[in-house]
């Protein structure tokens, strides 16, 4: 049986719920690149924190790293 590797993550608590900071150590920090998690449900971005997001039988989640430089 194949082991899942383990989902780790922080954050804090915002207007629109938990903004997610890091993921399994990738910290995005809007401050020193423009980086932030962004949240995927159904592969149509998300239009809350992770948790206030709802959740229904069969949605699909992505969370990916994305910066608005290009150096990033």
């Amino acid at each position: 049986m194949k082991e899942t590797p383990k989902f780790t993550f922080s954050g804090y608590e915002g207007p629109y719920g938990l903004t997610l900071t890091a993921i399994n150590g990738i910290t995005a920090d809007w401050e020193k690149d423009n980086a932030y998690w962004c949240i995927y449900v159904n592969d149509e971005m998300g239009n809350y924190g992770v948790s206030s997001q709802s959740v229904n039988d069969g949605d699909t989640f992505r969370f990916e790293y994305t910066s608005l430089d290009a150096n990033a």
